[in-house]
């Protein structure tokens, strides 16, 4: 779910998409859908472009089934786990309950991802 269109590719705006609701409760239009492009390699689908929306969220739910790795999350951070060689990749803070990906860190996230071979 992101606020900046810049980062969709395939971006397809319509009105007629459905409300979501916000972790805070209010309402909000969806104004359209596109991918997210992690890397040259790793893209999402279906990310929801909501207008205004001044965060970007990441669905783990879907980068854990792309990526085929567990998402562990701590008290001060959390850390991903490939589920077919048990190597741990990557690693993101905790701030007052949400747990933060910088946008070059999704870069080096990646990266680690692809650079994991079978054994």
């Amino acid at each position: 779910m992101t606020g900046t269109s810049g980062l969709l590719s395939d971006l397809e705006q319509s009105s007629s998409l459905p409300n979501v609701t916000l972790a805070n409760g209010s309402a909000t239009t969806v104004s359209g859908l596109g991918t997210a492009n992690l890397s040259p390699n790793l893209s999402l689908s279906s990310v929801l472009y909501i207008l205004d929306f001044p965060f970007n969220f990441l669905s783990i739910s879907k980068l854990t089934k792309i990526l085929n790795c567990a998402a562990i999350f701590l008290s001060t951070h959390c850390i991903f786990q490939d589920l077919k060689i048990g190597k741990i990749f990557g690693g993101r803070h905790e701030v007052d309950g949400l747990y933060y990906l910088d946008r070059c860190d999704s870069s080096r996230l990646v990266a680690s991802y692809l650079s994991i071979s079978p054994l």
